[in-house]
């Protein structure tokens, strides 16, 4: 079947965090993305801030791009691959009114607010693609929602800051935003899974609070350990500011050489499930020989719930596999 070819739109950027113009450039990520109908060519740049050494990626891909990508690649295939449980319970701990209501940010079908709806009395699912099913952010009204939560969403954003006020103005004077993203300093424990090319941003602890603090954002905590959806992950719990605070900004001693040390470990050809909606495949070049191969021997690092879901999956991607999208790099 013949596809269109969609060469990703970019656009130039200060660096998010101390907005900087300088940077150096550490590695460039040349990926083709197949899905049904299209093929999407990206030429991804990573760079090192010259002023903080934030990882950022530059230029950056248009909002529009990203939309129409995400929307064509979504699968819809079922559960998602976090542990929902940890964070239902986290939520669960902060408010034991179930009178409160609730959105997700990238919810796709809806997994974990089903979960929610026991414990809260209004879900929303809203998510960042052109789904006309799922509920736009714009249509949510100001100081209106108890809880946000975004797990492994934030590192998808093009603009941040102007995210995080978006999603501040949305909660009430009592509100908070639990925000998951991954870490730089975990990579390597965990196979160097972020390295991808949809992650626009590559934090640290301090770059991760440092972001929503520019943003008028208080982290009332932060956890690297515990409530976490994955291993690679660190989390923090926020709420509104009163007025936004000038945010410290030191430069980072350790981010360029923890960046430039997972692209040197980073495992090729390992079979990698990060996230519901698509299935990175690296080095094979047909579906068929793919699922032929699948087994666990090529399985490098997964998260919990796809361990246990793996014969699940491989029944899955046998229904799907003319729908199936991969990633070659």
């Amino acid at each position: 079947m013949n596809r269109d070819i969609i060469k990703i739109k970019y656009k130039k950027i200060a660096c998010p965090l101390c907005y900087a113009q300088s940077y150096q450039i550490i590695n460039n990520r040349k990926i083709s993305v197949n899905t049904p109908k299209v093929i999407f060519k990206f030429n991804n740049f990573e760079v090192c801030c010259n002023n903080c050494n934030f990882i950022y990626t530059n230029p950056i891909p248009t909002q529009a791009s990203l939309n129409y990508y995400y929307f064509s690649k979504s699968l819809h295939i079922g559960t998602p691959d976090y542990n929902m449980d940890s964070r239902l319970d986290l939520i669960k701990k902060i408010y034991k009114n179930k009178y409160s209501n609730l959105a997700e940010i990238g919810s796709n079908e809806g997994s974990f607010l089903t979960k929610c709806k026991d414990i809260c009395e209004k879900v929303y699912g809203i998510d960042l693609s052109e789904d006309k099913d799922s509920h736009s952010l714009d249509k949510i009204k100001p100081n209106s929602i108890d809880i946000i939560v975004l797990n492994h969403v934030l590192e998808h954003i093009p603009d941040l800051v102007k995210f995080l006020k978006k999603i501040r103005s949305k909660i009430t004077d009592d509100g908070k935003i639990i925000c998951e993203v991954p870490i730089l300093n975990k990579y390597k424990d965990n196979n160097n899974i972020s390295l991808y090319h949809e992650h626009l941003f590559h934090f640290t602890k301090e770059s991760f609070t440092a972001i929503f603090n520019k943003a008028g954002l208080k982290v009332e905590s932060y956890h690297d350990e515990n409530y976490l959806s994955r291993s690679i992950g660190g989390l923090v719990i926020a709420s509104k500011l009163k007025y936004t605070i000038q945010a410290k900004i030191t430069k980072d001693k350790f981010s360029k050489k923890l960046f430039k040390e997972a692209i040197e470990h980073k495992n090729e050809g390992k079979l990698i499930f990060c996230s519901q909606n698509c299935i990175p495949l690296y080095d094979f070049d047909f579906y068929h020989k793919f699922v032929n191969d699948l087994d666990k021997s090529v399985i490098s690092s997964i998260d919990f719930n796809c361990k246990n879901r793996y014969n699940q999956l491989h029944n899955e991607l046998k229904k799907y596999i003319s729908y199936l999208g991969f990633v070659k790099q």
